[in-house]
Formats: structure tokens, sequence, C-alpha cells
């Protein structure tokens, strides 16, 4: 009598991550303990099959697309042959090579193929390309972007249409695909499996309750991978918009930007004021969060949801932020974050949570609350359990 063995499943991702810090590595990490329960999962990445350290590079025609080599290909495509998973499940449109090529070959039966949306990449890149621009320059770089942009569209449409399953983080993306691949039975592919907050907050989360009364507010904290184009145009909005207008009623308040990989301008521009401190690569976010009283997001770009908002509410920490920075997260303001969306708009936040130290309370207690209740490995596994099962996998 045959035995039931659990699913075997191979998680391919861009950058491994024994120790996880960037939004793509937390969200990486999170969907592989939460598919452990339920699946054997192995976690490899085109470096593994690379027959040098030659670092990926992107598609000119196709930004959002890696260009690995053709023997880094066919080495994963005999990987797969040897271990002959159930599923596949592989990190976003940008390793669409690996698995078109899998697709193609004959020799064995593909596993099930999962992709893992972590942002809709089309549409971020139209985002990010266009940020910042008055309509004539809009329409001048669209002549000149058009073919990259049908071919960014294109490949998250032929991703889809590979794919067995497609997970996005939030709602907001799931529409955005589903406009994009403008076809219901793809459509009918894609399922909501929200980001959660990072292992370790979680920790935080559970050991004990903070201190729901704050004295007063002497640091800002700006927390995110610092060479990532969203996030770096906050800390340009930040630093050279916000921050002096909050030095102006707040003298003595220092800001505090941590993350990895800090891009060289926003080294230069920390390291022009004195008030303002740049951590960068930190081995641990702990001490930082308990050094600071605030986190501040001026996030105008950007897809997924937020990490470092569900991070900061678990470790009790009051957010101010924009409505674009607290996305896909279903968030109400004034109950779990202060929305500000100028200048103006922080200083007046700012101001609100010195007057009310209850204000800042009731933002955390609401803050940890909703983490407990929807963004905890528990709710990540419950949501991607019944996805799993569904796929029905059996070996070839």
């Amino acid at each position: 009598m045959k035995q039931n063995r659990p699913p075997k499943t191979v998680q391919l991702v861009i950058d491994p991550f024994e120790q996880p810090v960037s939004g793509a590595e937390l969200r990486n990490d999170a969907v592989k303990r939460a598919l452990m329960p339920f699946t054997d999962v192995t976690v490899v990445s085109p470096k593994d099959f690379a027959v040098s350290n030659q670092r990926l590079t992107g598609n000119k025609s196709a930004p959002t697309l890696l260009a690995p080599d053709e023997t880094c290909v066919q080495n994963f495509v005999k990987y797969i042959g040897h271990e002959r998973p159930d599923i596949l499940l592989f990190e976003g449109v940008g390793l669409l090579k690996f698995c078109e090529a899998l697709v193609s070959q004959s020799v064995f039966k593909i596993p099930r193929l999962v992709l893992d949306f972590h942002n809709v990449e089309s549409a971020l890149w139209e985002e990010n390309v266009f940020a910042r621009m008055g309509v004539l320059r809009r329409l001048w770089k669209a002549r000149r972007v058009v073919g990259a942009r049908e071919s960014v569209r294109l490949a998250d449409r032929e991703a889809v249409r590979l794919s067995d399953a497609v997970l996005v983080p939030t709602g907001e993306d799931r529409q955005r695909l589903t406009d994009l691949v403008g076809d219901e039975k793809q459509a009918g592919k894609i399922r909501v499996v929200p980001n959660i907050a990072p292992s370790w907050a979680l920790r935080r989360l559970a050991a004990a309750p903070v201190a729901n009364e704050r004295g007063g507010i002497r640091r800002l904290l700006f927390v995110g991978h610092l060479r990532y184009t969203p996030n770096v145009e906050a800390v340009d909005a930040l630093v050279h918009r916000i921050w002096p207008q909050l030095r102006g009623e707040f003298l003595d308040m220092r800001l505090v930007i941590a993350g990895r990989n800090p891009a060289r301008r926003v080294r230069r521009w920390a390291g022009s004021r004195t008030d303002i401190e740049l951590h960068a690569d930190p081995s641990s976010l702990d001490g930082i969060y308990d050094g600071c009283d605030v986190a501040i997001m001026p996030l105008r770009q950007g897809g997924g949801s937020r990490l470092k908002v569900l991070e900061a509410f678990a470790v009790g920490m009051p957010v101010i932020a924009t409505a674009k920075a607290v996305e896909g997260l279903g968030l109400t303001p004034d109950r779990h974050w202060l929305r500000a969306e100028t200048a103006q708009d922080y200083v007046a936040a700012i101001r609100r949570l010195i007057r009310d130290p209850g204000l800042g309370a009731r933002l955390v207690g609401e803050g940890r609350a909703l983490v407990a209740e929807r963004y905890t490995d528990k709710a990540l596994a419950d949501t991607l359990a019944p996805i799993i099962r569904d796929l029905n996998p059996q070996r070839a």
C-alpha cells in the first residue's frame, strides 16, 4: 500500500536569505515558514546553478526580468528533473526565464507552478519611471519607453499564463493584475496572500505588552531598504522637505534612518546634517526601534503591502505615514495610524502626539491587536494551506 507523504516544494528565490532583511527576503522567509508544516521545502536561487559568481543582470528590453545565462537556466532545469518536486514556488516575474525553460522541455513532468508576485512588477516599474514628472515630461518619456512598457506588461501576463496559482499581497494588487491579464480564467488563479510582520517583531509582539505611555518625542525613525527606489524617494522627501519643517518647530528632535545597502545619495543626504543619524546595514533592528519614538513613512511609490508598518505595529511604535505607505493593510486613519501627506501634516501629527500621550498609546494598542489578528505566521499558514491543497500535487 502506497504511503501518503507530504508534497515536496522547491522555492526559487532571487537572493538566498539565511538572515532575511529586505522586504523580498522577509516575505520569502515567511512563506517558507508557513509552508513547512504541510510540505517539505527546499530553497534555491540562481546562484546555485551559475557556473561562476557572475551577478545576475537585468533584461534591457524588459527591465523587470533577470537575464541569466543559458548554462545557469539549464542547470536549474536538470536540478528540477532530478528532484522532481510537486510544487515550484518562484519569486516574481524576474525569474520568468527559468519557468519558460522548464515548461518548454519534454523530458519529465513539470511541477505545479506557483508564482509569488511581491509586487505587480509592470505597474511598479511604470510608477517608478514616471514618478515626480510633469505632464509634458511624462508624455515625452512615455513615447521613449513604450517598447519597454509593453515588454514588462507582457512578461507579467506570460508569468500568470504559465502558473497554476498566483499569489499577491493585497486586494489592490489582485485588481491591478486582473485588469492587466484581461482574462477571466487567468484572473481566477490570483489569490491574496498577505505579508506578515517579520519573525523577530512577532516575537516582540508575543513576549509582553509595551509600555502604553511614552514620554516626549525625541527621535523619529525611517526604516527600509535604502537602495530601493521608492524608499530613496521617500528619504529625499523626508530629508529635504519634511525634516526642515519638523526641526523648525521641534528643536531637540533627531531623525534616524536605518536600512540595508544605502545608495550613495542617501549617505550624502544623511551626512549633510548633524541632526540625522544613518544606520547602514544594521545587524538587528531591536535596539534601533527601542531608541526611537515614532515611525515616519512618507512613501509615494511602491506595491505590495508594507512590512515596515507591520513591524512598527508589532514592536509597539506609533506610525505617521502617507496613505500609500499603508496601502493594502486595511487600516483606519486616527485609529491605527496618523495620516500625513505634506510636511505640514507631519508637523501637525507630531504636535498631536506630544499634546495627547494617550493618542500614541491608543494607536499602539490598535496596531498590535491588528497584527495579532491578521498578520502572524498562523494567519499566513491558514491562507496558504487551502491554496496548496487545491493544487492536488502528484509526483510524476
